[in-house]
């Protein structure tokens, strides 16, 4: 097989992943490269967000999403019966469209972004287009583009992106797509 047609063959396999598990059309196997760029939760703790579940939670899993992105969509409602136990930091990137950035500034400026993001979440569900962005500085739109930077310079390509720490065995753990609750729990070992 040429090149070419390898090449070829490795994108539709990422198309078809794509569709499956994440919202992009490049899914990579990013567990090498984030051991090979060092610790995600570490990168992903210099990143500009929102905290949503227990404020004194000692476990912390970090989500990069797209506010256009259906996937992260699911992810948000997996986490709510975790929330007791895991406060999750969202992290808003620019990877699908326009709306993207201008939407994940708007939730950054926010008095409230986690009740912004359940209104979002629920209007898109509903078929609407999600968060009006009409508030966001151009201060929160270059933290949602170096959000973006920062996924991009992880090796990832595609949301949601969570990273954390398996409670049980204290490793990091990561995940590209979304995953029902049981075993996104299963995941961040509680």
């Amino acid at each position: 097989m040429t090149l070419d047609r390898r090449a070829a063959l490795g994108a539709l396999i990422g198309l078809a992943a794509a569709a499956l598990y994440g919202c992009d059309a490049r899914v990579e196997n990013e567990k090498k490269r984030s051991t090979r760029l060092g610790d995600p939760v570490g990168l992903a703790q210099t990143a500009a967000g929102f905290s949503v579940g227990s404020p004194t939670a000692r476990k912390v899993a970090y989500v990069f999403f797209d506010m256009q992105c259906p996937h992260c969509g699911r992810l948000w409602q997996a986490t709510k019966p975790l929330q007791d136990r895991v406060r999750f930091v969202w992290i808003p990137v620019a990877l699908l469209n326009d709306a993207s950035l201008q939407q994940g500034a708007a939730i950054l400026a926010t008095q409230d972004p986690g009740a912004a993001m359940e209104r979002h979440e629920a209007d898109l569900l509903s078929g609407g287009k999600g968060l009006v962005a009409t508030s966001g500085t151009a201060a929160e739109r270059d933290k949602v583009q170096a959000n973006t930077k920062l996924l991009e310079l992880l090796g990832v390509q595609s949301v949601p992106y969570i990273a954390g720490r398996n409670e049980n065995s204290d490793r990091v753990v990561t995940q590209t797509g979304t995953l029902p609750t049981k075993e996104l729990a299963a995941l961040l070992g509680i």
